[in-house]
């Protein structure tokens, strides 16, 4: 159950910076639903600071993650602290 707290703790976070990038900008979003159909665009065609488009991309919700290609070689793993 802490788990999930915590889970929904950084989800609510991460969405958070999404609304605060365009705002901290002084760009008006006219919709409450960033992470609809609608609210990608509009965050998409946002011209921004790298900052912003990094904390964006960093934060994105709504794509999956990339999937890795077959016989693609695998990073070296890092050392569990």
């Amino acid at each position: 159950m802490r788990h999930r707290a915590k889970l929904e703790a950084m989800r609510s976070r991460f969405k958070a910076e999404v609304h605060a990038a365009p705002a901290n900008l002084g760009v008006w979003v006219p919709m409450t639903d960033l992470f609809g159909v609608d609210g990608t665009e509009r965050l998409d065609s946002l011209t921004m600071p790298v900052a912003y488009r990094e904390r964006l991309d960093r934060n994105d919700l709504h794509k999956p993650p990339p999937t890795p290609q077959k016989g693609a070689p695998i990073g070296p793993l890092e050392p569990h602290p």
